[in-house]
């Protein structure tokens, strides 16, 4: 029987800035050898699966491998990653994907979920949004093949599965940036790359970015409004 932690519904809008409009962005690219950059499996004790280190020195990638297939699999992001994005101006949410699973539909059979929690070390799971991939035209990507994916932390697709915050306020203290990988009937290897979460303008903490090193004359401006609170 496949296990979920997380019930996906919905479609997902996807919104993507080019590269050159983000001021700032974290970065996972998995490419020093055997380095996967504090990104840790299983999370919170789930899943069966195996996280590894893929790839050549200066090309590598992140492997998540379901060995017995009818499980969810989950690699948990590093503490660069987490804080208050509401504060940093995030905006988006990219990373690059492949899969050796040929399963596509019907629906519940492969999906990925974005999946972002805060809570605290008595409740990690207190409060949990996700954004599911299930029902988007071009996910899965063609076996074996990458592909780029953009998700907008505005999204309408965002859905609470847990707790009473807003999407809002659990922006404001993440404590927990999950990707989630599963399929009923096989098993299989998802690979991701070039993990990025990018916002413009505002600065994340000087200790992720060397803020104090930037330029002086850029802009603060404030403007994301999220249609569904």
């Amino acid at each position: 029987m496949r296990v979920r932690l997380f019930i996906a519904v919905g479609a997902i809008a996807v919104m993507a800035m080019p590269a050159s409009a983000w001021n700032w962005e974290i970065t996972s690219d998995f490419d020093v050898t055997n380095d996967l950059e504090g990104w840790t499996y299983p999370y919170l004790g789930l899943g069966n699966g195996v996280l590894s280190w893929q790839g050549v020195s200066g090309d590598g990638y992140m492997q998540i491998t379901d060995r017995d297939g009818g499980w969810q699999e989950y690699a948990a992001a590093p503490a660069k990653f987490l804080g208050d994005w509401n504060s940093w101006q995030a905006e988006q949410i990219s990373f690059d994907f492949r899969t050796d699973s040929s399963v596509s539909s019907p629906l519940w059979n492969y999906d990925l979920d974005i999946v972002v929690l805060s809570g605290t070390s008595a409740n990690p799971l207190a409060n949990i949004w996700y954004l599911s991939f299930e029902t988007r035209s071009d996910f899965p990507p063609a076996m074996n093949q990458w592909a780029t994916y953009h998700v907008s932390l505005d999204d309408p697709g965002w859905r609470r599965e847990a707790g009473t915050q807003t999407l809002d306020q659990t922006f404001a203290n993440v404590t927990g940036f999950v990707l989630e990988v599963g399929t009923n009937s096989d098993s299989f290897t998802n690979d991701f790359d070039n993990v990025k979460l990018q916002g413009t303008p505002e600065l994340p903490p000087s200790a992720l970015l060397g803020a104090s090193m930037l330029p002086l004359a850029l802009t603060y401006v404030r403007g994301r409004r999220r249609a569904m609170r």
